[in-house]
């Protein structure tokens, strides 16, 4: 039995309705999210270090600056999602749907995109150093500028995809 208003590390908010909320700021470490309603909410700033967000429904949501470092994304619905500047080093999002999604300036070491949706997506200057995109559909992605080196990108579908000056050494 989730408490949605129990915002505080390692809580229980699964299945929870945060649409359309501002959550900027606040410390969800550890939180369990499984399922939640994300939609459009304002996560800027948000600290969700090994969150689980699984199959979480985050459409449009704001998580630019945030922590989620080892953080479980994965089957989440991220159409859309803004991940500017934000930390997703070795977080999970495999099988996750991320189709018009930035992550412009993202740090995103050792992340798992594998079997991920990336249509469209901006990816520009991003880390993902030692990570993988491994059978990702990224049609179109933009990857221009990003440190790729040591990336998985066996089986990836990078058809049309913009990768001038990244560096995949």
């Amino acid at each position: 039995n989730a408490d949605c208003g129990d915002l505080r590390p390692y809580a229980d908010l699964t299945g929870c309705d945060f649409s359309r909320m501002n959550l900027a700021g606040k410390d969800l470490r550890g939180a369990r999210l499984t399922g939640a309603k994300l939609e459009n909410a304002n996560l800027r700033g948000v600290d969700l270090s090994g969150a689980d967000l699984r199959k979480a429904n985050a459409k449009w949501a704001h998580f630019e600056e945030s922590r989620l470092v080892e953080a479980d994304l994965r089957d989440a619905d991220l159409f859309h999602a803004i991940f500017d500047r934000a930390d997703l080093s070795r977080a999970k999002l495999r099988g996750a749907y991320l189709f018009g999604a930035n992550l412009i300036g993202a740090r995103a070491r050792g992340a798992d995109f594998a079997q991920a949706y990336l249509k469209d997506i901006l990816m520009e200057g991003i880390d993902l150093s030692g990570g993988s995109l491994q059978d990702c559909y990224a049609f179109r992605s933009v990857l221009m500028d990003a440190k790729l080196v040591g990336t998985d990108l066996s089986g990836a579908d990078l058809t049309g995809a913009a990768a001038e000056r990244a560096d995949f050494s």
